[in-house]
């Protein structure tokens, strides 16, 4: 009898549940985020309570949670993160 060890069968699944996913709502770039583009994991997935979107004071969309093709949003907070901001 094999033993199915979970780390390796996570590794065969999608590993979408490592996402925070966002359900898009009200969000005029989500077709561009990975956030919204990605299944969800069939068995586990974590979503934003609310989208994290908002339109700031000079009528621009702003999302820090944006995570497109350069992924600068989060390449920048996990930089702020590492350098103790």
């Amino acid at each position: 009898m094999r033993v199915q060890v979970p780390h390796q069968r996570l590794n065969k699944t999608n590993m979408n549940s490592d996402i925070t996913k966002c359900d898009g709502e009200g969000c005029p770039v989500k077709e561009h985020c990975v956030r919204y583009l990605t299944p969800p994991d069939e068995n586990l997935q974590a979503y934003f309570f609310k989208p994290p979107g908002k339109i700031n004071d000079e009528g621009k969309w702003i999302c820090e949670m944006f995570w497109g093709q350069t992924n600068e949003g989060v390449i920048k907070q996990l930089n702020d993160i590492l350098n103790g901001k």
